[in-house]
């Protein structure tokens, strides 16, 4: 959608209109249960989950294996919104995105959260801005975060 919103297509607009099929998803949070985490439908959730992970590996297939994006605000009442999108990495779908004001530990919180739900996914977060504090507070919280190579 963000392709198609932008003042400025780097891709042809009628061709993205062609494949672009929207989905409602559920909207809702994630919360641990029993130890493990869960999502739950809630209207005031700042998730929206387009697909459940599937739980079957299959060795090298990538099947299961999921990325996060995140990118943090500084949780400021009037500045921009805290947005993560998570994407299959077999498949390239988008299976959930967050859209919220939170300040970047919380988000931390909440990528950590997805990340368990999605299989472990490698979560990546943007550096600029609030990204240092929620990369800071995701190190001692959850396993995998990428981590740029230069």
């Amino acid at each position: 959608m963000a392709f198609i919103a932008s003042g400025v297509n780097a891709f042809n607009l009628d061709n993205l209109k062609a494949v672009y099929q929207p989905e409602k998803g559920d909207i809702g949070r994630f919360v641990v249960s029993k130890g493990e985490v869960k999502f739950i439908s809630d209207p005031d959730g700042a998730w929206r989950l387009y697909r459940q992970p599937n739980t079957t590996r299959v060795a090298g297939s990538g099947w299961g294996e999921f990325y996060i994006g995140g990118d943090p605000s500084f949780g400021t009442v009037d500045g921009d919104l805290a947005a993560a999108h998570v994407i299959n990495r077999r498949t390239r779908e988008q299976m959930a995105v967050f859209h919220g004001r939170v300040d970047p530990s919380a988000f931390a919180d909440e990528l950590a959260l997805a990340g368990k739900f999605y299989n472990l996914a490698t979560i990546a977060v943007e550096i600029q801005g609030g990204g240092l504090a929620c990369v800071e507070r995701l190190r001692h919280i959850y396993p995998r975060i990428y981590q740029r190579r230069t």
